[in-house]
């Protein structure tokens, strides 16, 4: 028997007090275009150089295939975080938990973003302490 959940599991949204993080379906594509042209330039000094460009729709449709399957096998899981009471709301950040190594050595990168107009509540905390223990209880990750 594995110690790894059923790859569907690795789907499931985590809930905070405020904030619900899942890897959103294809059909979310057009939110997450929507936060990433909110806050471009807000993010731009931190952002890494991305070799496709995720300026349409279709691109974040094959963005988010490749989330959800990374995120199936394991390898990574790119969170987006919206209220907690307006699931299909407009996205206010993301968590990402990436580079994720198993074995003697475990690690992981942990990277986030958070909406210009969420700045300053808390809300990157939350959900990383939230994506922190879900990774060690849920995925079985000990680093």
């Amino acid at each position: 028997m594995s110690d790894q959940p059923d790859p569907e599991e690795n789907l499931a949204p985590i809930e905070t007090a405020r904030l619900w993080l899942s890897v959103p379906p294809v059909s979310h594509a057009a939110q997450v275009l929507d936060f990433d042209r909110r806050n471009g330039d807000h993010l731009a000094p931190w952002a890494p150089p991305r070799p496709t460009p995720l300026d349409t729709i279709e691109a974040w449709q094959e963005r988010l295939l490749t989330d959800r399957q990374r995120a199936r096998e394991g390898t990574a899981f790119h969170w987006r975080l919206r209220p907690k009471d307006d699931r299909d709301g407009p996205v206010l950040g993301t968590l990402s938990l990436t580079r994720i190594e198993r074995g003697p050595l475990e690690r992981a990168s942990l990277g986030a973003s958070v909406d210009r107009g969420q700045q300053g509540l808390g809300l990157v905390q939350e959900a990383a302490e939230a994506a922190l223990d879900h990774a060690a209880n849920v995925l079985q990750l000990r680093f």
